[in-house]
């Protein structure tokens, strides 16, 4: 069972708890959290993600919903509900994803594939992922790419030795999935970055082009960028 505290019209607690469906019943007054995800699109305009609720919700099943909401629990502050509600519902759909990985063929060996990078202030590798096609088009801009569709849980045997995390969507919202996180989220135990060679040329913050050591692997998981545009339609 849930319980939630009952607050006043000004949101502070009374000091009374009631189970989550009595609550529903009575209209009694309790806490929600919110968290809007906006971006930018390529006409320079904003947009809002919103989520569709499950048709077993007890309240507007299947109506579209605010992009991270629900209840705070008895004894929960504000703050620390929301945090934690964003990171069960991204969680949640990150394990359902999939995702654009860029991708190059080296112009000198057709059977080699190379996956662009960025390089951060801090010196870090990390290596793009992108959510859907709008996003991959905003990096491969003027670059020779294609992108393969990859399931989330395939983005382990994607990343190349020197990347320190993925970032997803690295035009638009910047996410950082370090290996740590993504080990995490899937229950597997992903072995740290290999540091750069220090006798390589330092990379410029722009995308550069790394051999795979997991090329053969992106094959097998990957499906081709025509197939991802198409399911984007």
């Amino acid at each position: 069972m849930e319980y939630f505290d009952i607050r006043t019209p000004d949101g502070k607690v009374t000091g009374k708890i009631k189970e989550r469906s009595l609550v529903h019943r009575d209209g009694d007054l309790h806490g929600t959290s919110h968290i809007w995800l906006v971006r930018k699109n390529t006409e320079n305009a904003w947009e809002v993600l919103l989520q569709k609720r499950s048709a077993c919700k007890d309240s507007h099943p299947g109506e579209y919903d605010i992009s991270s909401a629900g209840h705070v629990s008895a004894g929960d502050e504000l703050m620390e509900s929301a945090l934690r509600e964003m990171e069960e519902e991204l969680i949640v759909n990150l394990k359902k994803s999939e995702f654009l990985v860029a991708m190059a063929t080296d112009p000198e060996d057709p059977k080699k594939v190379n996956i662009p990078y960025l390089k951060n202030k801090q010196g870090d590798i990390l290596q793009p992922a992108f959510t859907d096609v709008m996003e991959f088009d905003k990096f491969a801009r003027g670059k020779k790419l294609r992108a393969a569709k990859v399931p989330f849980a395939k983005l382990p045997g994607l990343i190349i030795n020197q990347a320190k995390a993925f970032v997803i969507n690295p035009m638009g919202f910047n996410l950082i999935l370090d290996r740590e996180q993504l080990g995490r989220i899937l229950g597997v135990k992903i072995p740290a970055a290999v540091p750069m060679p220090a006798a390589q040329p330092e990379k410029t913050e722009e995308a550069k082009a790394e051999e795979a050591q997991t090329a053969p692997a992106a094959e097998e998981a990957a499906q081709p960028a025509e197939d991802a545009a198409k399911s984007e339609e």
